[in-house]
């Protein structure tokens, strides 16, 4: 039960990695889209010919490119933060399953493991004990 227990850990280990690439990820591109639609904001519409006055043109076509930036932003944004909360949330099974590690794991699962050996042992007729093998059988039929 000992090599289930170092199995679990590593498979949460995995996981947590694989997690906090994600987040990492979703970090970078929510940092890359904020400084896009940052830009677009600060960014003038330009003006037009000697008259002085703001095209219009330009100054709808970078409101809608703002409008497309944040939505986006406000995605990867909400994305993000599902996935730091799945990353905290293995963080804190790992901690609780590394805390049980010298307490439980060893009495609980060695007394597990030599039921499952008994009973491996009495299925494979190796050991004889009348009532379990009759309880077995009773069970399986």
């Amino acid at each position: 039960m000992l090599l289930l227990y170092v199995f679990l850990v590593i498979l949460l280990v995995l996981a947590r990695v694989v997690v906090r690439s994600r987040v990492f990820l979703l970090e970078k591109k929510f940092a890359r889209l904020a400084r896009v639609a940052r830009d677009l904001n600060v960014q003038s519409a330009g003006k037009q010919g000697i008259n002085g006055r703001l095209d219009s043109c330009g100054y709808a076509k970078q409101q809608y490119l703002l409008g497309e930036v944040t939505a986006r932003r406000d995605l990867a944004e909400a994305r993000y933060e599902a996935w730091q909360a799945r990353s905290e949330k293995l963080a804190k099974i790992m901690s609780r399953i590394r805390a049980v590690k010298g307490r439980t794991v060893p009495y609980l699962f060695g007394a597990v493991d030599a039921a499952l050996v008994l009973l491996a042992l009495t299925m494979l007729g190796v050991l004889e004990f009348p009532a379990l093998t009759q309880a077995l059988a009773s069970l399986f039929n």
